[in-house]
């Protein structure tokens, strides 16, 4: 054993005093000296040292050696600097971050016993690291699933990037415009990759681009591998819905924020104004879809499809906001969902109003109780903030979607009936069968599976303000009616399904609303 100086000038004279250990000290590697100042070298270790260097970027790399029965610690040192201790027997790595672009470190690694005793290996890597980030090599599209898009917030997958890199987001093949982002961009460790939600992308066409800036600020060249995404625009008083597959819709589309109004003959989505009723479903169709040559477009306007009423009604109760406080908490499934005006006070349907007044003309507010007031609450909030005037109460609403009678869901062991049941008394095992009209999805709350994965009721009824079920019986109807009217009472809600009328029915309390699909 033998203590050693690592300051050029001793270890020149440790060589003629210690000949023994001057072929192993490599005093070339460690000039001007270790900061750790003085170490006692047992030359009877033997320890192999750096053995391979990966994983080089322009700020980050890993360091491998092999373990030794006796270290208890290892050292790593930049030229005499010690830059980090490892800590355990093991240990046969360490990955460093934050190193400067295009700087040349000398790396090093001493092993230590209990002891403190080193060993004193000479091997030493001479690296430098690279100059800058690399471009990011893969931009691609998460979310919404198509590049034409309601949305105004599109999510981006972009790859080819590393751990601790900031990513952003560019509106220019130069990287000079910065597209707005909800994240901070910074890459997770043990991910090549990140990704990115836009924030309010106004209607327009977007070539988007991307690059990566390492942590001492060097920012990688713009990618060359780039996405375009349009986000589309709804139509006046048309709000913007993501699409639900488990439901049946595959593109986000707009619906009208209002009931439809008979404005000159037109349907037309407008806070004031009474409900357009006294329609049969066939001629809501066919005002909804007169939309099309009114406004220039052709296939892109329809009376709503149960799928798309769905996709809403779904969106809308998993949101906090539509739901009664329950000890001052709002959680989708306790307590009650919103269910417009729906308790004959006043006995007729209202007109609508701004968004901060949603018991608009109900002579309710949301101070009172659940069912005993609160529930009047005639605006619903999607997940995107987005806010649908009278989806439940107000006036029933004709979807565009009609079931063969005797494929009538129905409750267990009972033939369809001109009464409301409760969506948990219904036999859900009907949609088994993909090429039956009647699927769950397609029209109750909630659903679940037991451990064989048979489908089993929804556990929220008419008492949590869901709505209620009308079968009709089994020779006749079909045509769907949704939400309920103004005198629904505790049916209302926004799954609220009526089948009991066909296509030439209609009444004081039948309405419609109209979607657009871009």
């Amino acid at each position: 054993m033998m203590k050693i100086n690592w300051l050029k000038e001793f270890i020149v004279l440790s060589c003629l005093t210690f000949l023994s250990g001057c072929n192993n000290i490599g005093t070339a590697e460690f000039e001007g000296g270790l900061s750790a100042g003085n170490i006692n070298v047992d030359e009877t270790l033997i320890f192999s040292g750096l053995t391979s260097v990966t994983n080089k970027t322009d700020s980050s790399i890993t360091l491998h050696w092999t373990p030794h029965s006796e270290a208890v610690a290892y050292e790593v040192y930049n030229s005499s600097m010690l830059v980090t201790t490892v800590i355990g027997q093991s240990s046969d790595h360490i990955d460093l971050s934050e190193l400067l672009p295009s700087k040349t470190y000398r790396f090093r690694v001493l092993m230590k016993t209990a002891t403190d005793m080193y060993d004193n290996n000479s091997v030493t890597s001479v690296v430098t690291m690279d100059a800058l980030p690399a471009s990011p090599s893969s931009l691609s599209l998460l979310s919404p699933s198509h590049t034409s898009s309601p949305s105004p917030s599109p999510v981006i997958r972009v790859g080819g990037v590393k751990a601790g890199d900031t990513v952003r987001l560019y509106l220019d093949s130069t990287c000079t415009t910065v597209m707005p982002t909800q994240e901070d961009g910074k890459v997770q460790d043990g991910l090549d990759n990140i990704e990115l939600t836009a924030v309010s992308l106004s209607p327009n066409s977007y070539n988007i681009y991307a690059r990566a800036i390492g942590v001492a600020s060097n920012a990688s060249p713009c990618s060359v591998a780039t996405i375009t995404y349009s986000r589309l625009q709804c139509p006046e008083n048309f709000i913007f819905v993501p699409h639900d597959t488990n439901v049946g819709t595959s593109k986000d589309f707009c619906v009208a924020k209002y009931e439809m109004k008979d404005i000159s003959g037109n349907a037309t989505s407008q806070m004031s104004g009474s409900p357009w009723v006294h329609i049969n479903p066939v001629d809501a169709k066919s005002k909804c879809e007169g939309l099309n040559a009114l406004n220039g477009e052709v296939g892109k306007y329809g009376l709503i499809s149960n799928e798309e009423w769905m996709t809403i009604a779904r969106n809308v109760e998993q949101v906090d906001e539509n739901w009664s406080p329950q000890s001052g908490i709002q959680i989708p499934g306790t307590g009650v969902l919103a269910r417009g005006h729906s308790d004959n006070s006043p006995g007729n349907a209202l007109a609508a109003s701004t968004d901060d007044d949603p018991y608009f003309g109900t002579g309710n507010s949301s101070s009172q109780s659940a069912n005993s007031g609160w529930e009047q609450r005639r605006t619903l909030v999607l997940s995107n903030g987005q806010v649908i005037w009278d989806f439940s109460g107000n006036v029933y609403e004709w979807v565009d979607w009609e079931v063969s009678p005797s494929k009538k869901a129905h409750p267990n062991g009972t033939p369809p009936s001109e009464a409301w049941r409760e969506w948990n008394t219904i036999n859900t095992l009907i949609g088994e069968n993909f090429d039956d009209e009647m699927q769950p999805h397609k029209w109750a709350s909630l659903f679940i599976r037991d451990t064989n994965g048979n489908l089993l009721p929804s556990p929220l009824d008419t008492s949590h303000g869901i709505g209620a079920y009308w079968a009709g019986n089994n020779s006749s109807g079909g045509v769907g009616v949704r939400g309920g009217a103004w005198d629904t009472g505790t049916s209302a809600g926004a799954f609220l399904l009526a089948l009991s009328n066909d296509s030439t029915s209609f009444s004081m309390n039948d309405g419609f609303r109209c979607v657009y699909r871009p």
